[in-house]
């Protein structure tokens, strides 16, 4: 799941999806969990630093298979989707529409 490309993951399985499974399990899990209302480090701790995130990572091997990120602390969660976001092979916002975000 980790390194594959969008149209990979969205279209896998035969089945349609808006959102990639590990994407939509990871914020829900986020979603849910009220501690990141109290976090300071949500997001800030490198992916790399928690061997927690590795984990989770091993489980999402079969991209048809939803992992509950639920068991998972929001840091695991929220450095899961910091690695997806990483390791996708083309941007999320291609080059030519880059420029309607930038400041």
């Amino acid at each position: 799941m980790v390194g594959a490309s969008l149209n990979q993951l969205l279209e896998f399985d035969g089945q349609t999806r808006t959102l990639p499974l590990i994407l939509k399990c990871c914020l829900d899990a986020l979603r849910d969990d009220e501690a990141i209302f109290k976090s300071k480090t949500l997001f800030r701790n490198s992916p790399e630093s928690l061997p927690s995130v590795s984990k989770a990572e091993e489980e999402w091997q079969s991209p048809n298979q939803p992992v509950n990120m639920l068991k998972h602390d929001s840091d695991t969660a929220a450095g899961l989707l910091l690695r997806w976001l990483s390791r996708l092979p083309e941007p999320l916002i291609s080059i030519s529409r880059q420029g309607k975000f930038d400041a």
